[in-house]
């Protein structure tokens, strides 16, 4: 049996498996490589470059668009990045307040050591959100 180049044997042996099946290709063909194709031209009409234009010129509005509104969104982003960094400061020095009041009642050397380290880490968070109120206060133009 022959199907457009799917041989299987002969039809009269009764069914076979798919495994027993090739492809031959057909013998008015030659590979692919050995053929000099050849070359179709394509024109497009001045009506077809206008629309190619408007198209593309569709496109390049709605990246611009784009472009417009992210730094649109870029101008209002670093006040909020400020205030969520502000945010997280302040809990940060909540969470080490309650840790000193835990240490409270112990009077070890190693309490007194971590006491030290939590009002140092204190300090300096509380010098980064000074930093960053001026900077915010900077970006809405109160000083």
């Amino acid at each position: 049996m022959n199907i457009d180049g799917l041989n299987i044997g002969s039809v009269s042996s009764g069914t076979r498996s798919v495994s027993e099946a090739f492809v031959a290709p057909k013998a008015d063909t030659e590979p692919a490589s050995s053929k000099t194709e050849a070359v179709d031209k394509v024109s497009i009409s001045d009506a077809g470059r206008a629309a190619h234009k408007l198209d593309v010129g569709r496109s390049m509005g709605e990246k611009q668009e784009k472009v417009a509104e992210a730094a649109e969104q870029s101008e209002v982003g670093p006040a909020s990045i400020v205030d969520t960094q502000i945010e997280r400061i302040k809990e940060r020095i909540e969470e080490l307040k309650l840790a000193l009041k835990d240490l409270q009642g112990d009077k070890s050397e190693a309490a007194d050591k971590k006491r030290e380290m939590i009002n140092a880490e204190i300090l300096q968070l509380s010098g980064m959100l000074i930093e960053l109120n001026k900077e915010k206060a900077k970006k809405e133009g109160f000083e």
